[in-house]
């Protein structure tokens, strides 16, 4: 009895411990951090030598629309990133 009491605590320690260190609050970007990065990575991206792009490849179009619309969202903002969503 006691060592299924214990098995049962020990367990129950384990699972609260790793759902504190997995917190949302901790993983969880915000939208600014995530469009900062997003934008890095399409500068990055668009900075390439178009001869080093292949405009077949399905990922190289879906990586140029998605720098191409982002652009233009930025663009509609005005450059405001802070859209007031906590």
């Amino acid at each position: 009895m006691l060592c299924k009491s214990l098995a049962v605590a020990v367990l129950a320690v384990f699972m609260t411990s790793a759902a504190l260190a997995h917190s949302p609050e901790k993983v969880r970007k915000t939208a600014k951090e995530q469009r900062v990065e997003q934008q890095a990575r399409c500068d990055k991206f668009l900075a390439r030598p178009d001869n080093e792009l292949d405009k077949s490849s399905p990922i190289i179009q879906a990586m140029l629309k998605r720098c191409q619309t982002q652009g233009e969202d930025s663009a509609e903002r005005g450059g405001d990133d802070d859209l007031g969503h906590h």
